[in-house]
């Protein structure tokens, strides 16, 4: 009986240690959370609520600054504008801002562009 409480009380904290040690392993080599390493194109910059219900949200696409009204049925674009020079300097100095970008147009980029310009040029026929 005494090897058994004995085996339990050398057991269970090795045990606790290897489970914690593994979770710690895990989350700082999980793969996309390396440092250095640019993987979004995508950007929040800032966040407003507006009430229980609705946000409204500034983020950084494809060289845009777009703001959108965010409820909890739908998300909308309210407007978008190009990011002027001083806001593309300081993005650019933000850290991981230019690690691992290509020199090729992000294909992503290009459609998500042509579905707001005919968007917003419904938006202006139908007015």
């Amino acid at each position: 009986m005494t090897y058994y409480i004995l085996k339990l009380v050398i057991m269970l904290p090795l045990m606790v240690a290897m489970i914690v040690g593994a979770l710690w392993l895990y989350r700082k080599y999980q793969p996309g959370m390396v440092p250095g390493v640019r993987q979004r194109d995508l950007r929040l910059v800032e966040t407003l609520s507006m009430g229980t219900s609705g946000k409204l949200a500034v983020v950084e696409f494809g060289g845009q600054r777009i703001l959108l009204s965010a409820t909890r049925g739908k998300i909308e674009q309210i407007t978008a504008r190009d990011m002027t020079e001083l806001e593309r300097q300081a993005y650019a100095a933000l850290p991981m801002a230019d690690a691992g970008v290509s020199d090729h147009p992000n294909p992503f980029s290009g459609i998500m562009n042509k579905a707001l310009a005919a968007r917003a040029s419904l938006r202006q026929n139908r007015s």
